[in-house]
């Protein structure tokens, strides 16, 4: 029989535990818990963190434009609507498609930006903008001139 369910096999273990034990250094300490490592931030996937930036990106939009309503500026599809909506009615007004058809071309066709800027102005009262943004605005697409709208001022 290779196995016996008697008490000698038990002394046998019992003697090499003895001796494990008395081998054993026991000042000297043992490798302790395993170090947990550091984390400086949440490393994120590249498709996690490129949803993080878009989100991020898209709530700093959402708060700008927000800004802009709040101020009375409109956005710049709105502003090249107007402006086109404008120099479209002024050249109906002016005659341009006769003359043109006369002429046969275009060129030499001068279109005074007064009235144009003065109708555009109009239409972006209307759809909500201040005088004063409606100006400011205009002057930012037309004459390049930049808009300083005041909604980054401090409080």
């Amino acid at each position: 029989m290779l196995y016996d369910d008697d008490d000698a096999g038990d002394e046998f273990l019992e003697g090499v535990l003895a001796e494990a034990r008395a081998d054993q250094d026991l000042d000297t300490p043992g490798p302790g818990p395993l170090p947990v490592p550091k984390t400086v931030g949440v490393r994120r996937a590249g498709s996690s963190a490129a949803a993080e930036r878009r989100r991020d990106d898209a709530e700093r939009k959402r708060v700008e434009r927000l800004k802009r309503r709040e101020a009375g500026l409109l956005e710049t599809p709105s502003i090249d609507g107007a402006i086109v909506a404008a120099l479209a009615a002024h050249l109906a007004r002016m005659g341009v498609k006769d003359t043109v058809a006369l002429a046969g071309a275009i060129g030499g066709l001068r279109v005074p930006l007064l009235p144009v800027f003065g109708e555009a102005k109009v239409v972006l009262m209307e759809k909500g903008a201040t005088a004063e943004s409606a100006a400011l605005m205009l002057a930012g697409r037309l004459l390049g001139t930049p808009q300083t709208p005041k909604t980054d001022a401090a409080p």
